[in-house]
């Protein structure tokens, strides 16, 4: 527990300085936030451990700022989803027939047709990125899509909030990168502290989720 309230003060701390400039401080404090909760994991869940690694450096490469990290943390992210998706996968009661059943069914439809709207303004607007990036999109959709096929009972459901939460992060990442080019400094604060608040309480989910 104490680890998880580390994280989350890292969190916190991060989340002031999002919209900064590029810092020690601010990538330690980023990458430290998820860390700590991979750290938690390892003795609950190796998969999640390593979901949460990944995404840890994942933050740590996007932290820096130039293009050449944030391809290698596209990759990192991209690979953390499909551990998410052997993750979600591997607990029980998962089934793939939940897809088919109200409200699941409605969930996701609509995540398929926001995501194919992603898919189609990043590949107009991301230049050289856009392979990688609609690629990342289909990954993320493929571990929302096998949230839902997780039992919605018990801690279970943080499970569906934390890839609903992560779908939001994301989308909102996706319209700041590459969709709203020009933007005031209280926007980039706004735009980050979305994109922040959502990620960091959709991995703290998946950790809550199968927590004794």
């Amino acid at each position: 527990m104490i680890l998880f309230l580390c994280a989350g003060l890292a969190a916190a701390g991060y989340l002031i300085l999002v919209g900064r400039s590029v810092s020690l401080l601010r990538s330690v404090l980023k990458t430290a936030s998820v860390a700590l909760l991979a750290a938690v994991a390892v003795p609950i869940s190796s998969l999640l451990a390593l979901a949460l690694s990944l995404c840890a450096a994942g933050d740590l490469a996007l932290s820096r700022g130039s293009e050449r990290s944030f391809l290698a943390g596209v990759a990192a992210f991209a690979a953390g989803h499909l551990v998410y998706i052997l993750f979600f996968l591997g607990q029980a009661g998962t089934q793939s027939r939940q897809l088919t059943e109200w409200p699941f069914s409605a969930f996701a439809l609509a995540a398929a047709a926001i995501a194919l709207l992603m898919a189609w303004l990043l590949w107009t607007r991301a230049g050289a990125l856009r392979v990688p990036v609609v690629l990342y999109i289909a990954i993320i959709l493929g571990m929302v899509l096998s949230a839902l096929m997780v039992p919605f009972e018990g801690t279970l459901r943080f499970i569906h909030l934390g890839a609903a939460l992560f779908f939001v992060s994301d989308f909102t990442l996706a319209m700041e990168e590459f969709v709203l080019t020009e933007k005031t400094q209280s926007q980039l604060w706004l735009l980050g502290g979305v994109v922040w608040v959502t990620y960091w309480t959709a991995q703290a989910c998946f950790l809550l989720a199968v927590m004794p």
